[in-house]
């Protein structure tokens, strides 16, 4: 199995910050329902991805309770889904992205027996993390590379230098 790890907020998400701007504890869902939106070039590119034997695996700090609304979302607004999806249930505030993300990867490291792994992940911290780990990645809002380039880019685990 070949994985792109797909951020969420401000990568998949082209308007998180206006979807926290306007949803209170209460109004989250609905505000997901109503105001996210979702970058059609990235989905485009992710379908791609899918159709040369890539999932994609939605990867986010977005607290497990919005799972079910932001899934929703995404697919009546696009059409499209995710394979799979990591919204944080752990215990680790979602402010402490690289933390949440650390201990989510694990996870599928552990779940997910895979032979190419490639991340789109708005935060550096997250990157580096990413980095450390052997695991190829870049900004989702970066020119996305061609399907041949993400096949050598993601080779995992990765090949002895």
């Amino acid at each position: 199995m070949k994985i792109i790890l797909c951020d969420l907020n401000a990568t998949l998400s082209r308007n998180f910050r206006d979807v926290f701007a306007a949803a209170g504890p209460l109004r989250m869902a609905r505000t997901i329902l109503e105001v996210e939106q979702y970058r059609p070039e990235l989905v485009e590119w992710l379908s791609e991805a899918g159709r040369h034997g890539w999932e994609t695996h939605l990867f986010t700090v977005r607290d497990a309770r919005w799972a079910e609304t932001t899934l929703e979302s995404i697919r009546s607004k696009t059409g499209w889904q995710p394979d799979n999806w990591w919204f944080n249930d752990t215990q680790i505030p979602g402010k402490e992205a690289a933390r949440v993300k650390e201990a989510l990867f694990d996870r599928v490291l552990v779940e997910c027996a895979s032979s190419g792994l490639f991340g789109l992940e708005s935060n550096d911290a997250v990157r580096r993390m990413y980095r450390r780990r052997h695991v190829a990645c870049q900004r989702g809002t970066e020119p996305l590379p061609g399907m041949a380039e993400v096949e050598e880019l993601g080779r995992w685990p990765p090949r002895a230098a």
